[in-house]
């Protein structure tokens, strides 16, 4: 019974002294501010509601030498 207690007092301490959790977090790095000349903005999937609006999806085309945001995943930061 005694080495029981004995490891559960010593599992209950160490996780008293764990550092606290931390959760991911995910980033978006945009790779530049404006887009580039000569691009132009496309409408994809759009949809005709009943009060007659329309919402569209957009997309750029053209331009070029500028990729896309690409995202950054820090699993645990410091």
């Amino acid at each position: 019974m005694l080495p029981a207690a004995l490891a559960a007092l010593a599992t209950g301490l160490s996780l008293a002294a764990a550092p606290p959790a931390q959760a991911q977090t995910q980033t978006w790095q945009r790779q530049g501010a404006p887009p580039p000349a000569g691009s132009t903005v496309v409408p994809e999937n759009c949809s005709v509601a009943s009060d007659g609006s329309i919402t569209c999806g957009t997309k750029l085309e053209g331009g070029t030498g500028r990729p896309p945001a690409s995202p950054r995943l820090d699993p645990f930061p410091n």
